[in-house]
């Protein structure tokens, strides 16, 4: 599974780490663009995502995520 978060700013990124337990993985007010590729893939569909106008959160395939945004 690969998450990407799109954007020229910072962002708090949290995603299922791939385990069956589907652990939520935090990346705290990471450099954009982010991409990140975990486990084994989730059969789960997006439920949340917080973003700016400036960024576009998007897993690449479906997935739980979620990503606030600040500026530098």
């Amino acid at each position: 599974m690969t998450y990407e978060v799109l954007g020229k700013a910072t962002a708090d990124i949290t995603y299922p780490d791939g385990s069956r337990a589907q652990k939520a993985v935090t990346v705290d007010a990471a450099e954009l663009p982010w991409r990140t590729t975990t486990g084994a893939p989730s059969a789960r569909t997006p439920s949340s995502a917080s973003r700016s106008a400036n960024t576009a959160a998007r897993p690449a395939a479906p997935s739980l995520y979620a990503a606030t945004t600040s500026r530098a």
